[in-house]
């Protein structure tokens, strides 16, 4: 229960609009929503280990998993020279959200094509005796994978970690749509063998086990919420939410969507999505279509060919989506 709280609350500060909070002057970066210490090694290093440089440069900071909206960190050179930062959100106003990187990796999606594993764990909790290893594997945990120099991987070498879960079929039709791929964590090798690796688990975002697969990390551009009206109106079914043990699609919540860029749908559009009326009988034996009913703002994150997953930003009543919901989305911003 207290690790699954944990990830709750560190799900949740993820799930977070970034605002810019100030402008950064040479040689140091303000901490925005989302950020990480390796998030930022990756950023201005390009190096996956880099974190360790700013950690060690700011000592202040007394636990590297936690950074907070702004803070000013010095940004060293590899050299112990203080870097000259250009700060790619310099630009932006505050009326100019985005969705940070973590968010769009951590999505998932609805596969409409199937996702071609780089790998798979094969053992858990690489660092204990097996008689004593747990089936659930964590933020710090070592694992054995099937990967190695002969695949062309190395030290240092990071994956994602994906969960291959249920089948989705659509609510109406019933027609087979795709596999839900659920986004687990992000592990790095550690020791490389030749046909097999122990790996770090650096992030975990969901319970980690044996059979979960690999395919080569690959970090995501922040998505800026869209401005122009791109597509007034859209009729959609919710056919599946990230979280498996929830029902309903809280704030800051994903949710699937049947519908993706062959519908014009692109990261950053943000609609309100209203549950339809029905036709309902009135007391002077009329017939009586309802009006649609407001459940909740989206934001599009990731876009597939015929899917899409959506944050749900704010709850407009107090009814919450559901799969098997017929939204009707609507644009909420203005050009």
């Amino acid at each position: 229960m207290f690790t699954k709280l944990v990830l709750s609350v560190l799900s949740l500060l993820l799930l977070l609009l970034v605002l810019p909070t100030g402008e950064a002057s040479a040689g140091t970066y303000v901490v925005q929503y989302g950020d990480t210490l390796w998030d930022l090694g990756i950023r201005f290093y390009r190096d996956y280990d880099a974190w360790k440089l700013i950690w060690e440069a700011n000592p202040a900071i007394g636990n590297p998993h936690w950074i907070y909206p702004g803070d000013v960190l010095l940004i060293p050179a590899y050299g112990g020279q203080v870097q000259t930062v250009t700060m790619s959100t310099s630009t932006m106003t505050t009326s100019e959200a985005i969705l940070p990187r973590l968010r769009v990796e951590t999505a998932g999606m609805v596969a409409v094509d199937p996702v071609v594993p780089q790998g798979y764990i094969v053992d858990a909790d690489a660092e204990e005796e097996h008689d004593v290893a747990d089936e659930s594997m964590f933020t710090g945990d070592l694992v054995h994978i099937d990967r190695g120099t002969t695949h062309g991987y190395d030290l240092d070498s990071v994956f994602h970690v994906l969960k291959r879960c249920e089948q989705v079929h659509h609510p109406d039709t019933g027609e087979y749509i795709g596999d839900l791929i659920r986004v687990a964590g992000v592990c790095r090798i550690v020791d490389a063998g030749s046909e097999s690796s122990v790996a770090l688990i650096e992030h975990c975002y969901q319970p980690i086990v044996v059979g979960d697969f690999l395919v080569d990390y690959e970090p995501a551009s922040a998505v800026w919420v869209n401005t122009e009206t791109v597509l007034p109106s859209l009729s959609a079914w919710v056919i599946g939410i990230q979280d498996p043990d929830m029902d309903d699609a809280y704030v800051a919540e994903v949710i699937y969507l049947d519908k993706g860029y062959n519908d014009d749908l692109r990261p950053g559009d943000i609609f309100c999505a209203y549950r339809y009326g029905d036709v309902q009988s009135s007391p002077g034996d009329d017939s009586v279509l309802t009006l649609d009913v407001p459940i909740a703002e989206v934001i599009v994150v990731t876009t597939e060919s015929t899917t899409s997953a959506a944050l749900v930003s704010g709850n407009v009543t107090g009814n919450l989506l559901q799969v098997g919901d017929r939204v009707h989305l609507v644009r909420r911003q203005q050009s």
